[in-house]
């Protein structure tokens, strides 16, 4: 099911091939070494790592739309950073909190 929700993502838009399958190796690859130095329960590790993921999907869409060379005017990057963080804090907390309460508890 994961590869077909991909692949769906991939056709959607009109981007080079390949645009979500980077961001979501690079998302596997920041989960594990920033799980790797912080709890993902931690709050600390929730900010830091939607930071972190606001800043590489801007930074895999700023380089899809620069290597197609499309006519896309990209202003300055906050505005659209600072709610990619906000989308993501929000979802990691309630993820987390729905986990917490249904979920099992400790470590997986």
């Amino acid at each position: 099911m994961t590869l077909l929700w991909v692949l769906v993502q991939e056709g959607i838009g009109n981007l080079v091939f390949g645009v979500v399958i980077l961001f979501y190796a690079g998302l596997f690859a920041f989960y594990l070494l920033s799980r790797w130095l912080l709890e993902p329960e931690n709050p600390l590790f929730i900010l830091l790592f939607s930071l972190l993921l606001a800043c590489w999907s801007w930074v895999v869409l700023n380089g899809a739309i620069t290597f197609q060379e499309l006519p896309a005017q990209m202003h300055a990057p906050w505005p659209w950073i600072a709610k990619q963080w906000l989308a993501y804090m929000i979802f990691w907390g309630i993820s987390l909190l729905m986990y917490q309460r249904r979920g099992r508890h400790g470590r997986v």
